[in-house]
């Protein structure tokens, strides 16, 4: 090929790659401006919701607990700061934030910076005037979305918080985060979330916090846990633990207020126990029981001929099956114990739930403790039957008595009653979850008896009495294992009681766990019952409880 036709030939293949490229260019410009049907109509489509409402949470009538709201940050932009004196002014002035911490941050940082975060909406409106009047240049108010909560501290750990992202991050706000909080919605401007409807009820609640409050001014316990539940269907209408924070000021809370105790903490029960472990007896041997005579201290004899000393708070003299709750006597439940098979105990008291989450759907649940039989000592199982060697929540105390309520079957506990979608369409509705049958009718009706003894003269529950209401009890005083080790401690108790309230529907099931009271006296009859008796007069005061004479 001469040189002429090399030009020929490379000039026609510039001539069609130029012809090539226009295509090319023609083409791309024409589909960005006028897309295929195909990609319009695509499922695929990029087109979502610019924001996320999240899903507001209610008790179960309806009162509002959790809602979103505007809030707002103060932010600042270095490069465009005049006068960080002036910006320190502001956020003292309206923020209570230290000049010379704010200077500090201003100085130490190069670009944003976020001064100042959920801030609500009186403070920003005067933030933002004060920005335009004095002509504050580089600090800048941004409009975002976060949390209110009406109640404020009332079972904050149980509600939980969100983070400064509006992202739950404790309690149900981080549990039920993806029904509060759904991703973005494709072809909708705004997304909602779903609703949460609770079991809580705020009248309930109230008179539990009212009972926790006064216990911790009264006894000055380390902390203080309580729980209200209907004990015909598993719903928990009040939940608490003290100390507590206000969910409006979580960024001011300390570990210790937003520890659950009712949920998370697990302690031994001491003689509360006794309800569970006579009741699983009574159901593996049968009411044939001939008196057991207290002398006040017992020695045990042991499988293997070991022994070991039990001790009463007295003598009791002649004890019944009935007087074990009435007096708590611990010598009498403990020789029940040493009679009974030791696997066929620990399978009845896991039935009530001992050992194992509740699955109640609240975070940090602890499962307590029920150890086998194969890792039992010879003093084991005595001491089990009396409320030593396991260990339990306040959510596992109140969810094994509804065995006692509900005719020998165990019920699962419920703290959502229902989720609702932004249209109103309920998609779940909590039901009554049946366990298990832990013993028959006939033996709960007559633990109810029993634990109704308790609170007659002469019962440790007497301070309940409460006259026209019939009431059941169990208290309990549980030594504390000491922290140093070497077995239980001389000076720390676990005060609690258990309570049976009969409602106009349902029979109230009350619980509540003083840990170390430090104040006044350590036994349960005398820190939790008096407030418990609170709990039962404010009841019948608002009509929850109709007196039977």
């Amino acid at each position: 090929m001469d040189t002429r036709e090399k030009n020929i030939f490379y000039r026609l293949f510039l001539l069609a790659a130029a012809a090539a490229a226009c295509t090319v260019l023609v083409m791309y410009i024409l589909h960005m401006v006028q897309p295929p049907e195909s990609a319009v109509s695509s499922p695929f489509s990029l087109d979502i919701s610019d924001r996320v409402v999240r899903g507001s949470i209610y008790d179960s009538e309806h009162r509002l607990i959790a809602v979103e709201v505007p809030v707002y940050s103060l932010s600042i932009w270095t490069p465009n700061v005049r006068d960080p004196e002036e910006i320190a002014r502001l956020a003292f002035r309206h923020l209570g934030l230290r000049e010379s911490d704010t200077l500090q941050r201003i100085a130490s940082r190069q670009g944003f910076l976020y001064l100042a975060r959920r801030i609500d909406f009186e403070t920003a409106l005067k933030i933002e005037e004060d920005i335009r009047s004095r002509n504050i240049r580089g600090v800048t108010l941004e409009k975002q979305y976060g949390r209110y909560y009406p109640y404020q501290e009332m079972s904050a750990q149980t509600i939980g918080f969100t983070d400064l992202e509006n992202i739950g991050t404790s309690g149900l706000e981080y549990y039920y985060e993806s029904q509060l909080n759904p991703l973005p919605l494709p072809g909708q401007e705004v997304t909602y979330g779903n609703d949460l409807v609770l079991t809580l009820s705020v009248p309930f609640q109230v008179m539990l916090d009212d009972a926790l409050r006064a216990i911790m001014d009264e006894h000055t316990p380390d902390g203080v846990s309580g729980i209200i539940m209907d004990g015909s269907t598993g719903d928990i209408l009040a939940l608490g633990s003290y100390p507590s924070f206000n969910l409006n000021r979580v960024s001011e809370s300390t570990e210790a207020q937003r520890l659950h105790r009712g949920v998370s903490s697990m302690y031994e029960p001491g003689s509360v126990f006794k309800v569970y472990s006579l009741a699983a007896i009574l159901e593996l041997q049968g009411l044939e029981h001939d008196p057991y005579f207290c002398r006040g201290t017992h020695t045990h004899r042991l499988e293997g001929g070991a022994s070991v000393v039990i001790r009463c708070t007295r003598d009791h003299g002649e004890v019944t099956l009935g007087d074990i709750i009435k007096y708590s006597c611990n010598n009498a439940i403990a020789d029940l114990a040493l009679k009974t098979d030791s696997d066929a105990l620990f399978r009845k008291l896991s039935e009530f739930g001992f050992g194992q989450r509740t699955n109640t759907g609240l975070p940090g649940e602890s499962p307590g403790l029920l150890s086998s039989p194969d890792t039992w000592s010879a003093r084991s199982k005595p001491t089990i039957a009396f409320g030593q060697e396991s260990g339990m929540t306040a959510l596992q105390a109140a969810a094994a008595a509804t065995v006692f309520t509900n005719n020998g079957m165990l019920l699962q506990p419920h703290i959502i009653r229902e989720i609702t979608a932004p249209d109103g369409e309920v998609v779940y509705q909590r039901e009554i979850t049946e366990v298990n049958q832990v013993i028959s009718p006939e033996l709960a009706e007559l633990m109810m008896l029993y634990m109704e003894t308790a609170v007659e003269r002469g019962g440790t529950a007497n301070a309940m009495h409460t006259p026209g209401v019939l009431l059941g009890a169990k208290t309990g005083t549980a030594q504390l294992p000491d922290p140093g080790g070497g077995g239980y401690s001389q000076t720390r108790y676990l005060a609690s009681t258990i309570a049976l309230m009969p409602g106009n529907d349902t029979t109230y099931i009350i619980y509540i766990a003083a840990d170390y009271p430090k104040a006044g006296t350590i036994y349960g009859s005398r820190v939790v019952v008096p407030h418990i008796k609170r709990i039962v007069d404010q009841a019948l005061i608002s009509g929850y409880v109709t007196p039977m004479w």
